[in-house]
């Protein structure tokens, strides 16, 4: 069962006899997509992580931005704070990955 806040996500049921694609490729399916990008408050679009997260799940976005705008994923800052601490090592890998030392890169990686 589904609960009546999250409803508006539910687009079918594997159970039921509608083909997948049905689902996958429905106007509702497709709104869905679009809304995620199209309304990500301001300090998201410009976030440096953006890519990484493009504003979690809908379904989270109930906080208010620091400058008052309504969507921001109640992830954000342990998302930002983990992405922080491990952007340089997500570089230091892929350096050694793009370089002949991608074992020895790898084995530096903190524990």
């Amino acid at each position: 069962m589904v609960s009546p806040e999250l409803a508006e996500y539910r687009l079918g049921n594997l159970n039921d006899e509608r083909p997948l694609a049905d689902v996958v490729y429905s106007d509702q399916q497709r709104r869905f997509g679009m809304n995620k990008r199209d309304l990500l408050p301001d300090c998201c679009k410009g976030c440096q992580y953006n890519f990484a997260c493009n504003g979690e799940c809908p379904k989270n976005r109930f906080l208010k931005t620091p400058d008052g705008q309504p969507g921001l994923n109640y992830l954000c800052s342990g998302t930002k704070r983990f992405l922080t601490y491990a952007d340089p090592h997500f570089r230091q890998i892929v350096a050694g990955l793009h370089g002949s030392g991608a074992i020895d890169a790898i084995a530096q990686f903190p524990r």
